[in-house]
């Protein structure tokens, strides 16, 4: 009878725990499935015997169900738990009961030839109901246990004579059965083996392996379950491991405790909580395990909140947390955390006053109730340029009875809020209040970083941010010259450091000429910065530069040009290319300045050669390409001799007929060259090539050397033929 009082004030608990339900299954379940790593295979290694089952007619069945298993290892014991994945022959279980077998397989480093076989319990079932008393006393788990084996009432009763109603309310009243029992014994261990779903073998020893087998009774006439098994190692023996740290928040007479146990899911299936004012002597404050109730399998579902209402907000209260498996086993504790309740400051400073003075500087006036004075630690004035902020404290105040105070350092504008600093850390901060300086200084002028334009016309300039707060943006203004005023680019005020503009093509003057001015918001104007000059592009080649003369001596081929007289010419390029195929073209020279001959001294006798000059302007373009000039160079510069070069005098005349002859037809001229007396060798006369003499008059008292070559159409220059008299 007093067991049936305890069952009947359970009720209570019952309809707690049918709350929580969806959360404790999941969890149980997924307990139930990672560590049940063997259920019916066999391991012919380890020697363990196959588990055997009853054959049964094929007509005589049609439901069926499993057994799993989960173990736990000790250092003197192996503890076991198993349940149905399904509530189906639950019932059949608890009226049956179970047979519990272990075989061993391995003493010490022996494996036995024979696996030894103890029977630890057939049939092993849920104990009496007069048993159930005391420990449903001490275990409300317990008492919800012996309540789903025993109880007479599990849901609520609906007036309905429709046996289908019925029916449907006897499912319901078995799956409320099953799923509070396997709850039951998830939270307490004692429970599962009171009501025969949970085993502990005392006999086990250290140096032994077994395999332990858990057959249902229930007749298959009923229902069909498969047995489930499990190879234990005892030398695989291992201490469960401490929590980390816990979170702790506290808050006035009340501290949250909060832990998230995603690394531990596999290990611990609730914790207890403990608490101390000395920080050695813990109490258990929690009377049964906490756990996250959240049926998700992300990490932050494994997350659980404890709160612990405190007698005061002046002791120091210390915490630590301890986890609970799911055969009640208790683990060490967690490292300690501790704190003080926080004394919760109930007025907020308000801002009355804020004034300039001849200073410039800010005056601020506030009121707060004295009443909470003994709360705080003083205030704290809070500034910002700006009414969303953000807010930097400027000035901290430790006098609680301190009501103004001067802020000299300000700017163009000034947000203030004022911050009461509660001994517990909390802050109450005032609304807003406003404070402008008069502002007449205008912004320094921008700094121009660069302007660019494109072989389009469009132009990008840019330029350094400037430095002051109250900044507004910037305009550009554009001229033409350097004589006209600038006028703006833009109505609106730009907030950025870069303008893109774009140049009409059909504009005469080649340079334009941008300003940028800043604006703070007060309006003052900057000075024009400093101007940017672009030029506009350049779509005309410069005029071609043209051949003159050339030359081919030894000394190489000479060549004389006519240069671009353009105003935006920038140098010209002398090319060479060889009358090959695939023969490319090398730059003999680039120049800048006047220059308009070159010799080519790199030239070889024996080659053709193509020979170019381009003029480049400031832009890059390049002029057009005039006909090339072709050159062959002779082989031997001896062939290009007279064979034969004479004087022959006149002694009457005080002349000489100067001859010569050659078998050549590709003779362009002939250059004949004069010295006397102290005069030097220069050149004299230049006679076309189908001449072969030439009359001098000379002194008969003096000494003459000339000397003749031939000048080729092809441009070559033979080697000097010389004469002495």
């Amino acid at each position: 009878m007093r067991l049936a009082r305890v069952m009947k004030n359970s009720v209570f608990l019952i309809c707690l725990a049918m709350v929580l339900l969806p959360f404790m299954v999941a969890a149980q379940n997924k307990t139930v499935k990672s560590n049940a790593k063997t259920n019916t295979k066999t391991n012919t290694k380890d020697n363990i015997p196959t588990p055997q089952t009853k054959k049964v007619e094929k007509d005589t069945v049609s439901l069926k169900n499993s057994l799993k298993i989960l173990t736990s290892i000790s250092e003197n014991s192996v503890k076991l738990r198993w349940a149905l994945e399904k509530p189906l022959g639950w019932k059949a279980c608890n009226e049956y009961g179970f047979r519990i077998e272990r075989y061993t397989l391995k003493h010490d480093s022996t494996w036995l030839p024979t696996p030894q076989l103890m029977v630890l319990s057939d049939p092993y079932k849920a104990r009496p109901v007069e048993e159930w008393e005391t420990l449903a006393k001490q275990d409300d788990y317990a008492a919800i246990m012996a309540q789903t084996l025993y109880g007479k009432e599990m849901q609520v009763d609906i007036t309905d004579n429709n046996p289908l109603t019925q029916i449907v309310n006897q499912t319901q009243d078995l799956e409320q059965r099953y799923t509070l029992s396997m709850l039951a014994c998830d939270m307490s261990f004692e429970a599962a083996k009171m009501g025969a779903w949970g085993y502990e073998d005392k006999t086990a020893k250290k140096n032994e392996r077994y395999f332990y087998r858990v057959f249902p009774l229930a007749p298959t006439s009923k229902v069909k379950i498969d047995s489930a098994f499990v190879v234990v190692k005892m030398d695989e023996y291992k201490p469960l491991p401490a929590p980390t740290k816990p979170d702790i928040i506290f808050s006035d007479s009340l501290a949250t405790i909060g832990y998230n146990y995603f690394f531990l899911r596999e290990t611990y299936l609730a914790f207890h909580v403990e608490r101390s004012t000395d920080g050695k002597n813990f109490e258990q404050i929690t009377k049964t395990p906490v756990t996250a109730m959240n049926i998700k399998k992300s990490q932050e579902s494994y997350q659980f909140y404890f709160s612990d209402k405190l007698a005061d907000n002046a002791t120091v209260y210390y915490y630590r947390i301890k986890g609970v498996n799911s055969f009640s086993d208790i683990g060490p504790v967690s490292p300690v955390v501790k704190g003080r309740g926080l004394t919760k400051v109930s007025a907020f400073p308000h801002l009355t006053s804020s004034i300039l003075n001849e200073k410039d500087q800010a005056e601020l006036e506030w009121e707060f109730d004295d009443i909470n004075e003994s709360k705080i630690n003083g205030f704290a004035i809070n500034h910002s340029t700006r009414n969303e902020g953000p807010y930097k404290t400027v000035q901290t105040i430790l006098d609680v009875k301190a009501r103004a105070t001067v802020i000299k350092k300000l700017e163009n504008s000034n947000y203030f809020t004022i911050t009461a600093l509660g001994k517990n850390g909390e802050k109450n901060t005032s609304p807003k209040r406003f404070l402008q300086l008069i502002d007449s200084i205008p912004p320094a002028p921008p700094q121009v970083i660069s302007a660019i334009v494109d072989t389009l016309g469009k132009v990008t300039l840019t330029w350094k941010s400037n430095p002051e707060k109250d900044l507004m943006g910037y305009k550009v203004l554009r001229a033409n010259n350097l004589i006209e005023e600038p006028y703006v680019l833009t109505d609106t005020v730009i907030k950025v450091t870069i303008l893109f503009d774009q140049l009409d093509p059909s504009m005469i003057n080649r340079k334009i000429y941008y300003y940028v001015m800043a604006l703070d918001k007060r309006y003052n104007q900057s000075d024009l910065s400093k101007r940017a000059e672009v030029v506009r592009p350049d779509v005309t080649p410069p005029t071609s530069p043209v051949f003159r003369s050339y030359s081919i001596s030894e000394e190489g081929v000479f060549l004389d040009w006519i240069n671009c007289q353009d105003a935006d010419v920038d140098k010209h390029v002398l090319l060479r290319k060889e009358a090959t195929k695939n023969a490319v073209w090398l730059t003999l020279i680039q120049t800048k300045d006047t220059i308009s001959s070159y010799t080519d001294k790199s030239a070889e006798p024996g080659r053709t050669y193509y020979y170019s000059i381009i003029a480049k302007d400031s832009s890059g373009l390049e002029s057009l390409p005039m006909k090339s000039l072709k050159l062959s160079l002779p082989n031997d510069p001896q062939v290009l001799k007279v064979s034969s070069f004479k004087a022959i005098p006149n002694l009457d005349g005080n002349k000489v007929e100067l001859q010569w002859l050659t078998e050549r037809t590709d003779v362009a001229q002939f250059e004949l060259y004069k010295g006397f007396g102290e005069e030097p060798v220069t050149l004299w006369k230049i006679v076309e090539g189908k001449h072969r003499s030439i009359v001098d008059a000379v002194r008969l008292d003096l000494r003459y050397e000339y000397k003749i070559r031939m000048v080729m159409k092809s441009g070559a220059v033979g080697v000097f033929n010389t004469l002495k008299f």
